[in-house]
């Protein structure tokens, strides 16, 4: 059984969940993450451990916005910040703190098919990101033009 509830209501549990080594799936919404992750893809959440490295997976909460995001790292910022962005995504996010940080993605099911992020497939994979964002940059860019 599926029951669909939204983030702010859970958070207090998946933290707790986190904090004593476990672990937590779900399906997330939106499409910053496309293509990796999208529509019925599930990912599982770990605990964080300091210090990030490039092409991590973190769960982490935007104050700014009141929100719950998963983004790539894709840099980290002169004041010991992380750059974020989604592979979808054209902007990046600057100033993410370890505080913000509530868990990092270990895998995720595609297709039903469990994936972690320490194969092999998928580490290539973060090294395309950025020709991905080009080509999404083109398309854009032409799109454009065309209307």
């Amino acid at each position: 059984m599926t029951k669909e509830v939204k983030i702010d209501d859970t958070a207090p549990i998946i933290r707790e969940i986190l904090d004593n080594d476990g672990t937590v799936s779900f399906v997330p919404m939106g499409r910053s993450m496309y293509p990796l992750l999208t529509g019925s893809n599930k990912v599982v959440i770990g605990k964080f451990s300091k210090p990030l490295k490039k092409y991590d997976l973190p769960f982490y909460y935007r104050s700014g916005s009141n929100q719950y995001v998963i983004h790539r790292v894709v840099g980290f910022d002169n004041n010991g910040g992380y750059v974020m962005c989604g592979d979808f995504q054209l902007e990046k996010e600057y100033g993410i703190k370890d505080s913000d940080i509530i868990g990092i993605v270990v895998g995720f099911y595609r297709k039903n098919k469990y994936h972690s992020v320490s194969s092999m497939s998928y580490k290539i994979y973060c090294r395309l990101v950025p020709v991905l964002r080009l080509c999404h940059r083109i398309y854009c860019f032409f799109r454009g033009i065309i209307r």
